[in-house]
C-alpha cells in the first residue's frame, strides 16, 4: 500500500474512517480511495483494535501514526475525508476530521457517508410506527430471544444481535418472520413478558 500511495503520479487520495464494535472489541476501520493509472480504487487500508477511549485525539493519534508510516507526504495528498455524523468525528473544534484538516497543507473536502444519512432517515421513520412501541417491543423481544439457550439449540439458529444500524434491525425482523412458527410455540409455552 505504501508503494502505491508514495508514487509520484498518485497526487491525491481520500480517507474513510469508521469506528466499529466486533465481539466486544472496538476497531478503527480505515479505507483509502485512490486513483492509480486512471482507475479509482476503494481499498481497505487497515482494521486495528482500538483500546483507548473513543476520543477524537485518540483516533487522531492512531490515524496520524498510520499515515506517517505509510506515506510521509500524506499532508499534501489528502483531499477528502468521509465520515459518519458522530460528534467525535465531526466536532467543529476537536473532531477527527477537523484535526486532520488542520494537519493538511490544502483544503480538505468533507463527505458525510450516505449509509449513515439513510440510517437516520429510516430510524426516524421506524420510530413513528405505533408511537415507537413497535421498535421497543421488537428490540426487547430480540434481547429476550438471544438468551433462550434451549430455543437456540432446538432451532439451530440465534436471533441476530441488535445494533444501532437499521440494517441490523432489518435482519432481526427477517429472522423473526422466518422463524415465526417456532417462536409462536415458544411464546405459548414460556409466556414471555
Amino acid at each position: 500500500m505504501s508503494t502505491i500511495i508514495n508514487q509520484k503520479h498518485v497526487w491525491a487520495f481520500s480517507l474513510a474512517a469508521d469506528a466499529n464494535l466486533h465481539m466486544g472489541v472496538s476497531l478503527l476501520n480505515q479505507r483509502i480511495r485512490i486513483c492509480v493509472e486512471g482507475v479509482l480504487y476503494n481499498l481497505h487500508m487497515v482494521l486495528v483494535p482500538f483500546f483507548e477511549r473513543h476520543l477524537a485525539v485518540n483516533y487522531m493519534k492512531l490515524i496520524k501514526t498510520m499515515l506517517d508510516t505509510l506515506c510521509p507526504y500524506w499532508r499534501s495528498k489528502l483531499i477528502s475525508i468521509s465520515f459518519d455524523g458522530e460528534n467525535t468525528m465531526t466536532g467543529r473544534h476537536g473532531g477527527v476530521v477537523t484535526l486532520l484538516e488542520k494537519e493538511c497543507n490544502n483544503h480538505v473536502l468533507r463527505i458525510w457517508f450516505v449509509p449513515h444519512q439513510l440510517d437516520i432517515v429510516i430510524k426516524n421513520a421506524a420510530q413513528d410506527v405505533l408511537d415507537e412501541a413497535f421498535n421497543k417491543v421488537a428490540h426487547a423481544y430480540s434481547v429476550h430471544l438471544r438468551v433462550q439457550q434451549n430455543l437456540i439449540t432446538d432451532m439451530g439458529s440465534k436471533c441476530p444481535k441488535d445494533t444501532t444500524r437499521w440494517v441490523a434491525f432489518g435482519s432481526i425482523l427477517h429472522w423473526l418472520i422466518q422463524n415465526y412458527r417456532q417462536l409462536m410455540i415458544h411464546n405459548a409455552a414460556k409466556l414471555p413478558v
